[in-house]
């Protein structure tokens, strides 16, 4: 079974921690491990840039690319649920992110590992000027669901977290200025 090492995770949650926290004009890298107010635990990380909602989804893109990752499903969370149910809602798309080499690995060691895949990115508008991007953490993401993946599993998990990881970076890497 696959589990997730208290050294690696607090190791992770050390790091992610002590990342300096910048000034209102650079984009800032959110660490949610703690649970948050409602008593849920997150899977991932958070990125909250100063830029357009298109801008911002052209970054993701481009960072995911840089890292290895096809997006292979694009999902439009406004226009579904104006189409569906005829109701407003922010820009946000949900992004399958792939890395078709670690996905052949992870699914040739247990194909059950395809319940956890692609890797999920968001993608919203928030306030005037601001967008978050929200990327899955797959090792939090293993270690909450309790699956029971090999050795094989959990190397392919952790180079999924540093790959994402280093694209959370690089969002954060590309200041934007908020406008004047």
């Amino acid at each position: 079974m696959f589990t997730v090492s208290r050294v690696h995770l607090c190791a992770f949650l050390s790091h992610s921690a002590n990342t300096p926290v910048t000034d209102n004009v650079a984009d800032q890298i959110v660490d949610n491990a703690a649970p948050s107010t409602d008593g849920a635990t997150s899977f991932g990380m958070v990125v909250r840039m100063h830029a357009s909602f298109a801008t911002a989804m052209q970054r993701t893109r481009d960072a995911l690319k840089a890292e290895g990752f096809g997006v292979l499903t694009e999902i439009d969370m406004q226009a579904a649920f104006k189409e569906k149910l005829g109701r407003e809602f922010r820009p946000y798309v949900i992004l399958g992110a792939c890395n078709p080499p670690l996905a052949f690995s992870a699914l040739s060691a247990d194909p059950q590992v395809g319940l956890l895949l692609p890797c999920n990115v968001t993608v919203e508008a928030a306030d005037e000027g601001e967008t978050v991007v929200r990327l899955v953490d797959p090792m939090r993401l293993m270690a909450a669901s309790g699956f029971g993946g090999s050795e094989a599993i959990g190397a392919v998990a952790d180079e999924a977290h540093a790959r994402l990881t280093r694209v959370a970076h690089a969002l954060r890497a590309t200041v934007v200025p908020a406008g004047p």
